[in-house]
């Protein structure tokens, strides 16, 4: 990543947390504002890495800065295709998961106050811990692999979530 996306990313951080602890709302950005290049012309691989890239400086920012984030949660999201009322399962491999990416959904990273990510209103939820993600070799993040739908949609039958989920975790260095 280059110097100025890396400075543009610390900038957003910086405010972002002020904001949060000053109005309690959740902060978050789209990662491909820190991608170069044009986002549209990159393959699934090349935007699951890079975005892993993104949140990767993020945190070791956080750490080589010795900024805590206590009471707060950070991570990144990664929405997968999802068209099934049914639970999928995790994907059998790191080309499944790719091939699933919904190029539509920019990933995001996202600041907010709880460090619970599920807290949301959930009915259904199936969450897997990934443990092997060829790139992921940052201690302090933790991979899953969820789905979810909320309350109204089980009620309408509605489609589940599909998302993966790179969390933010100092204590797991």
């Amino acid at each position: 990543m280059d110097g100025i996306l890396h400075n543009n990313l610390r900038r957003w951080f910086r405010k972002a947390f002020a904001q949060l602890k000053l109005d309690g709302l959740a902060q978050d950005i789209h990662v491909d504002e820190f991608f170069s290049g044009d986002y549209e012309a990159l393959s699934k691989n090349e935007v699951l890495y890079r975005s892993y890239q993104v949140f990767d400086c993020l945190i070791r920012y956080l750490i080589n800065h010795n900024i805590s984030i206590d009471n707060f949660g950070l991570f990144l999201s990664v929405d997968l295709v999802s068209e099934s009322n049914v639970l999928q399962g995790m994907p059998n491999s790191l080309a499944e998961t790719e091939a699933l990416l919904d190029m539509f959904s920019i990933p995001e990273i996202i600041l907010h106050h709880d460090t619970n990510p599920n807290k949301i209103p959930l009915v259904e939820l199936y969450r897997v811990l990934i443990l092997c993600m060829p790139y992921a070799v940052n201690n302090n993040i933790k991979i899953f692999y969820r789905e979810i739908r909320t309350l109204q949609d089980h009620i309408s039958n509605g489609d589940y979530i599909r998302e993966i989920n790179f969390i933010y975790s100092p204590e797991s260095a």
